[in-house]
Protein backbone atom coordinates (compact mmCIF):
# COMPACT_ATOMS: atom_id res chain seq x y z
CA UNK A 1 0.00 0.00 0.00
CA UNK A 2 1.39 3.34 -1.18
CA UNK A 3 1.62 5.83 2.12
CA UNK A 4 0.52 8.84 -0.11
CA UNK A 5 -3.09 7.43 -0.52
CA UNK A 6 -3.81 6.17 3.15
CA UNK A 7 -5.82 7.88 5.95
CA UNK A 8 -4.46 10.20 8.27
CA UNK A 9 -4.73 7.63 11.27
CA UNK A 10 -3.03 4.98 9.22
CA UNK A 11 -0.22 6.99 8.50
CA UNK A 12 -0.04 8.19 11.58
CA UNK A 13 0.13 4.06 12.81
CA UNK A 14 2.64 3.18 10.52
CA UNK A 15 4.70 6.40 11.18
CA UNK A 16 4.94 5.22 15.17
CA UNK A 17 5.53 1.77 14.09
CA UNK A 18 8.53 2.98 11.79
CA UNK A 19 10.02 4.75 14.52
CA UNK A 20 9.77 1.51 16.73
CA UNK A 21 11.07 -1.02 14.67
CA UNK A 22 13.07 0.45 11.43
CA UNK A 23 14.59 3.59 13.07
CA UNK A 24 15.58 2.47 16.73
CA UNK A 25 13.76 5.38 18.35
CA UNK A 26 12.70 7.74 15.50
CA UNK A 27 16.31 9.37 14.09
CA UNK A 28 16.49 8.45 11.04
CA UNK A 29 14.25 9.69 8.18
CA UNK A 30 10.70 8.13 8.29
CA UNK A 31 8.20 8.05 5.23
CA UNK A 32 5.30 8.39 6.86
CA UNK A 33 6.85 10.94 8.86
CA UNK A 34 7.66 13.19 5.54
CA UNK A 35 4.47 12.56 4.22
CA UNK A 36 2.68 14.10 7.74
CA UNK A 37 4.28 16.67 6.57
CA UNK A 38 3.46 17.27 3.51
CA UNK A 39 0.24 17.00 4.01
CA UNK A 40 0.74 19.57 7.23
CA UNK A 41 2.48 22.19 5.24
CA UNK A 42 -0.37 21.21 2.19
CA UNK A 43 -3.16 22.04 4.47
CA UNK A 44 -1.74 25.06 5.60
CA UNK A 45 -0.99 26.58 1.89
CA UNK A 46 -4.90 26.52 1.69
CA UNK A 47 -5.60 28.63 4.69
CA UNK A 48 -6.04 32.16 4.03
CA UNK A 49 -3.75 34.38 5.17
CA UNK A 50 -4.17 36.01 8.78
CA UNK A 51 -3.48 39.58 10.18
CA UNK A 52 -0.23 38.57 11.36
CA UNK A 53 0.69 37.00 8.05
CA UNK A 54 0.52 40.40 6.07
CA UNK A 55 2.31 41.96 8.79
CA UNK A 56 5.21 39.18 8.35
CA UNK A 57 5.61 40.05 4.82
CA UNK A 58 4.92 43.79 5.27
CA UNK A 59 7.93 43.91 7.77
CA UNK A 60 9.87 42.14 5.01
CA UNK A 61 9.13 44.28 2.09
CA UNK A 62 8.62 47.70 3.73
CA UNK A 63 12.45 47.87 5.88
CA UNK A 64 15.40 50.08 6.13
CA UNK A 65 17.39 47.38 4.63
CA UNK A 66 14.84 46.73 1.70
CA UNK A 67 15.45 50.51 0.89
CA UNK A 68 18.87 50.42 1.59
CA UNK A 69 19.45 47.70 -1.25
CA UNK A 70 17.12 49.18 -3.47
CA UNK A 71 14.27 45.88 -3.77
CA UNK A 72 11.86 48.11 -2.12
CA UNK A 73 9.14 48.12 -4.17
CA UNK A 74 5.98 50.73 -3.65
CA UNK A 75 3.38 48.50 -5.36
CA UNK A 76 3.97 45.76 -2.72
CA UNK A 77 4.23 47.57 -0.13
CA UNK A 78 0.83 49.66 -1.14
CA UNK A 79 -0.79 45.93 -2.02
CA UNK A 80 -0.06 44.71 1.56
CA UNK A 81 -1.21 47.79 3.04
CA UNK A 82 -4.38 47.44 1.34
CA UNK A 83 -4.74 43.63 2.30
CA UNK A 84 -4.25 44.50 5.78
CA UNK A 85 -6.69 47.12 5.86
CA UNK A 86 -9.26 44.43 4.26
CA UNK A 87 -8.59 42.44 7.60
CA UNK A 88 -8.87 45.18 9.54
CA UNK A 89 -12.38 46.41 8.30
CA UNK A 90 -13.78 42.30 7.72
CA UNK A 91 -12.51 41.88 11.69
CA UNK A 92 -14.18 45.50 13.04
CA UNK A 93 -17.68 44.53 10.50
CA UNK A 94 -17.75 40.81 12.50
CA UNK A 95 -17.19 42.45 16.25
CA UNK A 96 -19.74 44.92 15.53
CA UNK A 97 -22.35 42.38 14.26
CA UNK A 98 -21.26 40.31 17.35
CA UNK A 99 -22.29 43.44 19.56
CA UNK A 100 -18.58 44.85 20.22
CA UNK A 101 -18.21 48.26 18.80
CA UNK A 102 -15.35 50.39 19.72
CA UNK A 103 -17.85 52.57 22.46
CA UNK A 104 -19.39 49.15 23.90
CA UNK A 105 -15.73 47.92 24.43
CA UNK A 106 -14.90 50.77 25.87
CA UNK A 107 -17.85 50.41 28.09
CA UNK A 108 -17.63 47.37 29.19
CA UNK A 109 -14.00 47.68 29.91
CA UNK A 110 -14.53 50.22 31.80
CA UNK A 111 -17.10 48.15 34.09
CA UNK A 112 -14.87 45.32 34.22
CA UNK A 113 -11.94 47.55 35.19
CA UNK A 114 -14.12 48.76 38.41
CA UNK A 115 -15.15 45.41 39.12
CA UNK A 116 -11.62 44.46 39.37
CA UNK A 117 -10.70 46.77 41.50
CA UNK A 118 -13.29 46.83 43.84
CA UNK A 119 -12.09 43.26 44.45
CA UNK A 120 -15.08 41.66 43.49
CA UNK A 121 -12.92 38.63 42.45
CA UNK A 122 -10.51 38.36 45.32
CA UNK A 123 -7.89 40.31 45.87
CA UNK A 124 -5.04 37.76 46.63
CA UNK A 125 -6.42 35.20 45.22
CA UNK A 126 -8.04 34.71 42.13
CA UNK A 127 -11.74 33.14 42.49
CA UNK A 128 -12.17 31.69 38.90
CA UNK A 129 -15.74 30.58 40.17
CA UNK A 130 -17.04 34.79 40.60
CA UNK A 131 -15.14 35.24 37.47
CA UNK A 132 -17.33 33.17 35.31
CA UNK A 133 -20.15 33.88 37.44
CA UNK A 134 -20.24 37.44 36.48
CA UNK A 135 -18.87 36.64 32.95
CA UNK A 136 -22.07 33.91 32.63
CA UNK A 137 -24.41 36.92 34.17
CA UNK A 138 -23.21 39.10 31.59
CA UNK A 139 -23.45 37.35 28.33
CA UNK A 140 -19.59 37.80 27.43
CA UNK A 141 -16.54 36.57 28.56
CA UNK A 142 -13.10 37.90 29.56
CA UNK A 143 -11.54 36.53 26.17
CA UNK A 144 -14.19 37.95 23.94
CA UNK A 145 -13.64 41.51 26.06
CA UNK A 146 -9.33 40.72 25.11
CA UNK A 147 -9.79 40.58 21.63
CA UNK A 148 -11.90 43.31 21.31
CA UNK A 149 -9.72 45.56 23.16
CA UNK A 150 -6.82 43.88 21.18
CA UNK A 151 -8.18 44.83 17.82
CA UNK A 152 -9.67 48.43 18.92
CA UNK A 153 -6.22 49.30 19.91
CA UNK A 154 -4.08 48.88 17.42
Amino acid sequence: MDYRTISDAELRSRAREHDGIYNEGGEGYNPYRAEMDRRYRQAARNQPRTRDDVLRDLERVDCSIARESGTWDAEKVAALNAELAQIDAARTAELSIRGWTAEATAARRAEWNTRVEAGQFGTRIIDRAAIEAQEQAQGWTTAELRAAVTHYTR
